[in-house]
């Protein structure tokens, strides 16, 4: 209900019920009209607190906003519920395989009308923006048919030596294995490593691919392994399996996105003896008491020497780096009532401050393994402060701090050059 609209019913109540309600208790002479009728202010206060409260069991647009979250999250499972979204543990029990089973490209669609990343300073965002931001998660359509279980990236990942510890798996936690543009190792190859973060990246290179595609232009063949909300490090069986994995297939380059801060944040003593091999963190957003910064210190260490193992055999080797996160970025918590309000610019540098503790190791192993450092946020950026609209107000992140594939596909061109060393 519009706000004005509250307003005129709100006069035509008061009108109607002058004489038929209010006159009628003034005429009564009993000692209970006064505490009834403050009583049923007192409910009517109650009530209202309550639904202000908890705008999610009221809100028409409140409700309609957590049932995309749900759907968006619950379809999320292998890669935010694309269409190659679901499989077996290597995808090797679809029909989809990296030969003929691959989807072809169709052709390109056009760019929206947005000049460049970034927000306009007039631009407005409404809701129907925002509910079509939080369901903007299909960063799999198109990126290829499942790796056949011959497949050398599924089979070539052997971990060197045993996994010490038993190691935590969530059954939502199954690798997903894609190709892109099967069979054409000869114009280039790139594989691309990560949780649900690596995920986002896919629909960009399908944007390539798919301009390629229609100019006639050769393309890479790029290989997607990616596991939802686990970690390509040392803390995890699988980093040391791909590693070995890569050193075997030696492709012409590699990709790690992964999700600094859900795997990083130590909540341990400093004074916990450390053990091998160091561990990480399951949930974001929570300090966790089975790591500390010892772990991290080794965490950091293992992965610069796997890193530094693939740049030594001229494998070109690229990191995303841990873009600002807030809460307060992702769409979702930006609505009041039936208004939209945008959060203002976020500040890099305060985030780097912030995060010196993670980011600074992170970016040392990465320059001293000879890898490149990407990041996500350079295409969001207007100088040092983040914006989390494109130019026509529609938002650059979905939900959990993941870009909508809108973002993905259209903005995030820093990808563009790990695509041009693949071909090399």
């Amino acid at each position: 209900m519009q706000p004005y609209f509250a307003a005129l019913v709100s006069v035509a109540l008061s009108v109607v019920t002058y004489e038929d309600l209010e006159g009628r208790l003034r005429r009564r002479k009993s000692k209970l009209v006064t505490p009834i009728l403050v009583l049923c202010m007192v409910v009517l206060a109650i009530i209202a607190g309550v639904a202000y409260s908890n705008p999610q069991d009221y809100s028409a647009i409140e409700i309609e906003i957590a049932k995309a979250i749900k759907a968006a999250e619950g379809g999320g499972t292998n890669g935010a519920g694309g269409t190659n979204g679901s499989g077996g543990t290597n995808g090797a029990g679809s029909s989809g395989t990296g030969g003929a089973g691959a989807i072809p490209a169709p052709a390109p669609p056009p760019a929206p009308a947005v000049a460049s990343p970034g927000a306009a300073i007039n631009s407005v965002t409404t809701t129907t923006m925002i509910r079509q931001a939080i369901a903007d998660l299909d960063w799999n359509r198109g990126a290829g048919g499942y790796c056949p279980p011959t497949s050398p990236y599924i089979t070539a990942a052997v971990s060197p030596v045993p996994f010490p510890f038993s190691d935590p798996v969530n059954p939502s936690q199954i690798e997903l294995c894609q190709v892109l543009n099967p069979g054409h190792e000869s114009d280039g190859s790139l594989v691309v490593l990560g949780d649900s973060h690596a995920d986002m990246s896919k629909i960009r290179f399908v944007q390539l691919y798919q301009e390629a595609t229609a100019n006639n232009e050769p393309f890479p063949t790029v290989v997607f392994k990616t596991r939802w909300g686990r970690a390509m490090l040392p803390c995890r069986p699988e980093f040391a399996a791909n590693i070995a994995m890569l050193k075997t297939v030696k492709p012409r380059a590699a990709l790690f996105v992964i999700h600094w801060v859900q795997y990083i944040n130590p909540g341990a003593p400093a004074s916990r003896p450390y053990s091998a091999p160091p561990k990480c963190c399951l949930y974001e957003h929570k300090a966790c008491a089975e790591q500390n910064m010892d772990d991290v210190t080794q965490i950091f260490a293992a992965f610069e020497h796997g890193l530094a193992e693939l740049t030594a055999l001229g494998i070109k080797v690229f990191v995303i780096d841990q873009s600002p996160e807030y809460s307060f970025m992702n769409p979702d918590t930006w609505i009041s009532g039936e208004t939209v309000k945008v959060p203002g610019p976020i500040s890099r540098a305060q985030w780097k401050n912030e995060k010196n503790w993670l980011l600074q190791p992170l970016r040392a192993a990465v320059a001293d393994a000879n890898a490149t450092m990407l990041d996500y946020a350079d295409n969001y950026s207007r100088g040092d402060y983040l914006v989390l609209t494109d130019l026509e107000g529609y938002p650059v992140m979905a939900v959990g701090n993941h870009v909508t594939s809108n973002t993905a596909r259209y903005h995030l061109t820093i990808l563009d050059q790990v695509v041009t060393a693949s071909r090399a």
